[in-house]
């Protein structure tokens, strides 16, 4: 490495500070590091400090390549969970990237597969990790250097902690999703009086690992319309499969993927449990206090979204989905599938008028599974992970991983691709931070 200015001095940091090697103008100097490590060169000049990084990456890393960017791409970062790979043979790491599709921080991930890596408040994050299919997932909470500080699980009674979705509330609890292990008498949706299912859970849990609140879906199965609505048939397995998460004004926006639904649950009120709202569906009983918000305007899909994935209300009353398009209950299931992400405006409380929706086109297939739509700013942009893997008829180096896209004028600005050994690679979700809030940590030798 060279200075252009006398005077300017140039540092390559080492793990043991004391070991840091300074020198005048230029350095000349051998090191050996890991395909792990970080490469790190402080320029000093005039009293200002950049720091110069080269992140090293495993052979396994996917590759990654930036199709789109326009200029109206903010600065920012990316945390993805890179996956890949067959099911129990999964390749998956935890990653921080910029817009340059450079990554800035990856960790492989020891255990099944990893999903949703976020940010919360207080310079706090966490991911969740599948250890395997008989033990289910944890949450790990980690610090602003990205280490593990603890590990979050659902307590007592509920058991399997799903890697779904995890919130944080404004009080410090954690609210956790699990598909709880029952027999129930399902004889009157057309399978057995003893089935063996998993009943969907949502369960508050304080930082001392008490149970605060329980949220199943069984109790809830007349508003949720086991026997028209959810995905019954002759195997209930997940017969609701929820799937995320949101805390807005006291409320909790849930979706329940296998149910087409997404219901608006009291969460701070003295009905705490209630669901308030269902869209999607069929009506619920009219004694059972539940609104059906009735879909208007979405004519080119009858109406209905379904197997959808990560439904987000904005405070403006406008409920944003990923709608995988696959499962559909009603007259949708004729046509043939197709995935997008769909905008209702709900903020009458008694209907959902179609808003807008972005596509991609039918050569880039369908999401049959996984998927998500972070909303971005005042619901001006979306970040999407497609997640797609059926009928594509884009060669592999077309294939998207990641858009973000303004949906008021129904523009992509920004796509993403990911692949290694052949094949396409996914992140269940994806969201965005500015880098002035993140703090990477080098790992250097």
């Amino acid at each position: 490495a060279q200075a252009r200015r006398n005077g300017a001095t140039l540092t390559l940091l080492r793990a043991g500070p004391a070991d840091n090697q300074v020198s005048t103008r230029s350095l000349d100097t051998h090191i050996t590091v890991n395909d792990d490590h970080d490469v790190a060169i402080e320029l000093t000049d005039d009293g200002s400090i950049t720091t110069y990084v080269v992140h090293c990456l495993p052979p396994d890393f996917p590759d990654i390549r930036i199709l789109k960017k326009t200029d109206s791409v903010p600065d920012g970062l990316l945390f993805v969970t890179p996956r890949y790979g067959t099911y129990g043979n999964h390749v998956t790491f935890t990653a921080i990237l910029d817009y340059n599709g450079v990554p800035r921080f990856h960790r492989k991930t020891q255990a099944l597969f990893a999903s949703n890596f976020r940010r919360h408040a207080d310079n706090l994050y966490s991911v969740s990790r599948t250890i395997d299919s008989s033990h289910g997932s944890e949450v790990h909470l980690l610090d602003g250097d990205f280490q593990a500080t603890k590990t979050v699980r659902t307590v007592g009674s509920v058991t399997s902690t799903d890697f779904h979705d995890f919130l944080i509330t404004p009080g410090g609890n954690y609210l956790l999703i699990a598909y709880n292990r029952a027999t129930r008498d399902f004889s009157e949706y057309g399978a057995s009086a003893a089935e063996e299912v998993r009943d969907s859970v949502i369960q508050e849990v304080t930082p001392e690992g008490e149970s605060a609140f329980v949220w199943n879906s069984w109790d809830h199965r007349d508003v949720m319309n086991l026997g028209t609505d959810c995905n019954v048939g002759t195997s209930p397995g997940e017969y609701a499969h929820l799937n995320s998460l949101q805390l807005i004004d006291g409320d909790l926006i849930a979706s329940f993927r296998d149910c087409a639904q997404v219901l608006r649950i009291d969460w701070s009120g003295p009905d705490k449990g209630a669901v308030q709202w269902k869209l999607g569906g069929t009506a619920p009983p009219s004694d059972s206090g539940t609104e059906h918000l009735e879909i208007v305007g979405d004519d080119d899909a009858n109406n209905e979204f379904c197997g959808q994935h990560h439904a987000t209300l904005t405070a403006r009353g406008k409920l944003i989905l990923f709608d995988n398009g696959v499962g559909c209950l009603g007259d949708r299931k004729a046509t043939s599938p197709f995935t997008r992400v769909v905008e209702y405006d709900v903020s009458s409380g008694t209907h959902a008028s179609y808003v807008r929706e972005f596509r991609l086109s039918r050569r880039y297939g369908y999401a049959h599974i996984r998927g998500g739509a972070t909303v971005l700013g005042n619901n001006d942009r979306w970040l999407i992970a497609w997640n797609h893997s059926r009928n594509i008829k884009v060669s592999l180096n077309e294939t998207i991983a990641v858009s973000e896209v303004d949906p008021g004028t129904d523009t992509a600005h920004f796509h993403m691709h990911m692949s290694k050994d052949g094949n396409a690679v996914s992140t269940y979700r994806v969201y965005r931070e500015r880098e002035a809030d993140v703090t990477i940590p080098l790992n250097l030798a």
